[in-house]
């Protein structure tokens, strides 16, 4: 049974929420110039994500994962450098590497809940744990490699300015918001311009924390074992003048 699935060659389902060419063509545009920007020729398709900006590789597609409001706060720069960023990783063969690592992975997941014995249960559980670990430091080597490809290409300011916004979404995202999560859904009549109200508070919120997110955003260093680097890191390895 092992043999069978770790030999399985089993695609992704195609997302279903596109941003379709037709409807965004800019986007589209800043896409293709940021995938030839780092040497790449695959057809693009670009999805609506909860993220800010994801990316993963088909047979046939690189996929782009994008969020509505990233979209939306991000400038042409900004947005053409963090996707610049992410073909990186399909240059690199990231994508390609992450999508065999997950369908072991998940196999193993599997036999370790189902297995046919406490024995396999147990050894499964131990490749698991070991899968992790690789997967959690690897990650992090990973990223630092793709931002070297925005290094040297002029939108190193735009990648620290996109980042940024992807770690004010995260703390937005993240607090309680009483308009967005409570006060939209007193009526029994359905909000018709919820990404607007959305939208609207987190600019409120921005400004009204602009001083406390700050702080956070410029002062965070990393965990000894995180994934990416912090956003103080890359706006030092962007501007190495930059001391606070």
């Amino acid at each position: 049974g092992l043999l069978v699935r770790l030999t399985a060659k089993k695609e992704e389902p195609f997302p279903q929420l596109v941003f379709s060419e037709q409807d965004y063509p800019r986007l589209y545009a800043l896409a293709r110039r940021a995938q030839a920007a780092v040497g790449g020729r695959k057809k693009i398709v670009i999805n609506w994500d909860d993220e800010p900006l994801t990316v993963f590789e088909t047979r046939d597609f690189v996929c782009i994962g994008l969020s509505w409001i990233f979209y939306a706060i991000s400038t042409d720069e900004e947005l053409y450098a963090a996707l610049m960023h992410e073909f990186a990783h399909v240059k690199n063969r990231d994508t390609r590497r992450g999508r065999r690592f997950m369908r072991l992975k998940q196999m193993w997941e599997r036999e370790e809940n189902l297995g046919s014995s406490l024995f396999v249960s147990a050894v499964a559980s131990l490749i698991c744990w070991k899968m992790d670990a690789y997967e959690w430091i690897s990650m992090r080597y990973h990223e630092v490699a793709a931002d070297r490809q925005v290094r040297g290409s002029g939108a190193e300011q735009a990648f620290v300015n996109a980042v940024a916004k992807m770690e004010e979404l995260s703390i937005y995202f993240n607090m309680f918001r009483r308009e967005t999560l409570y006060d939209c859904f007193a009526s029994e009549t359905p909000i018709a311009d919820y990404a607007a109200k959305e939208l609207a508070t987190y600019e409120e919120y921005r400004v009204k924390q602009a001083e406390i997110w700050k702080q956070i955003l410029s002062r965070r260093l990393s965990a000894l074992l995180d994934s990416h680097p912090s956003l103080r890191q890359r706006m030092q390895e962007a501007t190495p003048a930059f001391s606070r």
